[in-house]
């Protein structure tokens, strides 16, 4: 399985999609100048999956509804759209590490589930992940 049927299957759920723009595309955006200057030293397959990044997006219902069934409640536009950010940032740090425990056992192909275990467990390590304790009810019958 290649990258596109991978992409095309979250696609199909509705995680996904590819509505963003081209990086050349922007205008007014003070990162464009630093984007321009890091292009040239990508290699091929970091520019492709720079260019992956900037363009796939989390879809707006799908998030919407993991929020309500977290949440048990309704979000807006706007928090639906703060976390499809946050989200985005965070999968690229998981898929940025995974790729350096990759090269540092010099690994190559896909990213694999044991590579995303390995980033998560090193986020966490770092302190980059929350933790949340289970809290004790403060009410309890014995």
């Amino acid at each position: 399985m290649d990258g596109s049927d991978s992409d095309e299957n979250l696609a199909g759920l509705g995680l996904v999609s590819d509505e963003g723009t081209d990086t050349e595309d922007i205008k007014g955006d003070p990162t464009l100048a630093q984007i321009k200057l890091l292009k040239p030293q990508f290699t091929p397959t970091q520019l492709d999956r720079f260019d992956n990044f900037r363009k796939v997006t989390f879809g707006k219902p799908a998030v919407r509804e993991i929020m309500k069934r977290v949440t048990k409640k309704t979000a807006n536009e706007a928090i639906v759209v703060a976390m499809i950010g946050i989200t985005k940032v965070f999968v690229g740090e998981l898929v940025e590490t995974s790729r350096t425990a990759m090269d540092e056992r010099g690994e190559l192909g896909p990213i694999q589930p044991r590579h995303i275990r390995e980033a998560y467990r090193r986020l966490k390590m770092a302190n980059k992940i929350p933790y949340f304790k289970k809290q004790r009810k403060v009410f309890r019958r014995r």
